[in-house]
């Protein structure tokens, strides 16, 4: 039986280019979420850094998930990112959904709750995790 994998990616892009990562993720998440064994794929932006998101992705194994960064759709969008991203992504694989379901409770809370403090998301993450 395949094992689910867990994805998280944290991503900056330079001041005042955020809506270019909004409306990329737009125009992909659909054909990611149809794709073979995709469970979860959302994007949310950091409180209190509106350069700043997370994208959370769950997979019902590692070979959709290898299956998924070959995807024409997925290969055309890495090529836009160097234009409106301040550095490449921090990618981190984790094998519980349980894990994944905590970080995105978190940053859904965070999101309603309009609290705009900084922190450090990969403080945030490894505590998580």
């Amino acid at each position: 039986m395949p094992k689910p994998i867990g994805v998280i990616v944290s991503i900056r892009v330079e001041p005042g280019r955020a809506t270019e990562q909004v409306d990329l993720f737009s125009e992909i998440a659909p054909l990611v979420r149809a794709e073979p064994g995709c469970v979860t794929y959302e994007l949310h932006t950091v409180a209190g850094d509106p350069d700043r998101f997370v994208i959370l992705e769950w997979w019902e194994s590692s070979d959709a998930l290898a299956a998924h960064d070959e995807m024409p759709h997925m290969v055309a969008a890495d090529a836009r990112t160097p234009a409106f991203r301040d550095g490449p992504a921090h990618v981190t694989l984790v094998d519980q959904q349980a894990q994944i379901s905590t970080l995105r409770a978190a940053l859904i809370a965070e999101e309603r709750s309009g609290n705009t403090e900084p922190f450090d998301l990969d403080e945030f993450i490894s505590a998580k995790i």
